[in-house]
C-alpha cells in the first residue's frame, strides 16, 4: 500500500509544521485536527462556493490552504490546441481566474 507519511502532499506538510495530521494520513498520536475539502474538477469559478459552504463557517484561528486553478489551466491548453482559443486570449482569462482566485 502507499504510506502517505513517506510521501506527504503539500497540504499534509504545512498541517504537520502546526502540529496537525489528517484522520487520512494522522501525523503522530494527537487529535487529527486537518480537513481535507478537495473536489475533483475544481475550478476557479467554483472556489468561493467551496469556501462558502465549509460546516460552521471559518474563523480567525482556522489556518485555509488552497491549491486551485490546474483545472482552468488544462481548459485553456485544450482550447488553445483545438484552435477555439488564441493564446492571448488564454492568457487573459488565465490572469482573470488567478483574480477571481485572489479574491477569495
Amino acid at each position: 500500500g502507499f504510506d502517505c507519511a513517506a510521501n506527504p502532499v503539500w497540504t499534509q506538510v504545512v498541517a504537520a509544521g502546526y502540529g496537525f495530521g489528517f484522520n487520512e494520513c494522522p501525523v503522530g498520536d494527537g487529535t487529527q485536527k486537518g480537513v481535507m475539502r478537495a473536489e475533483a474538477g475544481a475550478t476557479a469559478a467554483t472556489l468561493q462556493v467551496q469556501v462558502n459552504t465549509q460546516a460552521g463557517g471559518l474563523g480567525q484561528s482556522d489556518l485555509v490552504t488552497v491549491m486551485a486553478g490546474i483545472h482552468d489551466v488544462i481548459r485553456l491548453h485544450d482550447e488553445v490546441g483545438q484552435g477555439t482559443l488564441t493564446l492571448a486570449q488564454a492568457e487573459a482569462q488565465a490572469r482573470e481566474a488567478g483574480r477571481v482566485i485572489g479574491r477569495v
